[in-house]
C-alpha cells in the first residue's frame, strides 16, 4: 500500500469527507483528492502530514507507517538502488558486523534545512551510518563566502539544535537570512565570520534576530 491508498483508507474510517478533511487542516477539498490519487506533484509538507495526522487521529504506529509509505514513495530510485545493496550485503553478515544505515534528507538551501517544520521538501536523500547522522540533515552549499572550506555545488552534514562552539562551523538563521558561518567571540562581541576574506564579519548583537539552527559536523565535496 502506498501513502495515498493509506490515507483515503484512514479518511474513510473516520468517515470523513476530502472537503471534511480539508477543512480540518485548512486545505482545499481538491488538494486532498489529488494526495489521494496520487496526482499531487509533491507529497504534502512535513507540517502537512503532521496535520493529516492529528485529523484522522492517527495512533502512533499508523502515524509512524504514515510517514515511513511517504518517504518510501519520495526516495528517489538511484536512493532505493543503494539501499537494496546494503540491504542484500546485510543479509549475508552478522547484525554486528554492519552498520545500520538511514536514510539522511538534503535540502536545496539552508534556509530549507533549517525550517523547523520542513515546509520544503527534500530534493534527495543518501544513506549514512546511523551513528553518524541520526537527527541530520544535507544542505547543498550556495555560493563562495566559505570558501576555501566549502565550495559552491558541495554539501554540509548539519547536526540541529546543537551549540556551536568558538571557531566551528555552524548554520544560522540571521536577520531572516539563512547562512553557514564560522561562530568567533571577542571580548564579549559574537560574530559570524566567512573563510573567504573577501566578506566582512557580521556582528551579532543582542536586539538583532538570531538564531543557532546546528552544528556542521561533516563536508562533501562537489561531485
Amino acid at each position: 500500500m502506498n501513502y495515498n491508498k493509506f490515507l483515503k483508507k484512514k479518511r474513510e474510517e473516520v468517515g470523513l469527507s476530502t472537503r471534511g478533511l480539508a477543512n480540518k487542516i485548512g486545505v482545499t477539498g481538491s488538494y486532498i483528492s489529488m494526495i489521494e490519487t496520487g496526482k499531487s506533484k509533491n507529497p504534502p509538507s512535513e507540517k502537512i502530514l503532521k496535520k493529516l495526522s492529528e485529523a484522522l487521529h492517527m495512533t502512533p504506529s499508523e502515524e509512524k507507517k504514515f510517514f515511513e509509505l511517504v518517504d518510501e514513495e519520495t526516495l528517489p530510485e538511484r536512493v532505493k538502488k543503494k539501499l537494496k545493496a546494503l540491504n542484500q550485503i546485510e543479509s549475508n553478515l552478522g547484525p554486528s558486523e554492519i552498520e545500520e544505515m538511514i536514510n539522511v534528507p538534503v535540502y536545496d538551501s539552508v534556509l530549507a534545512g533549517c525550517n523547523d517544520v520542513f515546509e520544503s521538501a527534500p530534493v534527495d536523500y543518501i544513506p549514512l551510518p546511523k551513528s553518524m547522522a541520526e537527527g541530520c540533515v544535507i544542505i547543498n552549499v550556495r555560493g563562495d563566502s566559505m570558501e576555501p572550506t566549502l565550495k559552491d555545488g558541495g554539501k554540509v552534514l548539519l547536526k540541529k539544535d546543537v551549540e556551536v562552539e568558538y571557531n566551528e562551523l555552524g548554520v544560522f538563521i540571521y536577520e531572516g537570512e539563512a547562512l553557514i558561518k564560522r561562530y568567533k567571540c571577542f571580548d564579549g562581541k559574537h560574530f559570524l565570520y566567512s573563510d573567504n576574506p573577501d566578506y566582512p564579519p557580521r556582528e551579532v548583537r543582542e536586539e538583532d534576530d538570531f538564531k543557532i539552527c546546528g552544528k556542521v559536523l561533516w563536508l562533501m565535496a562537489k561531485s
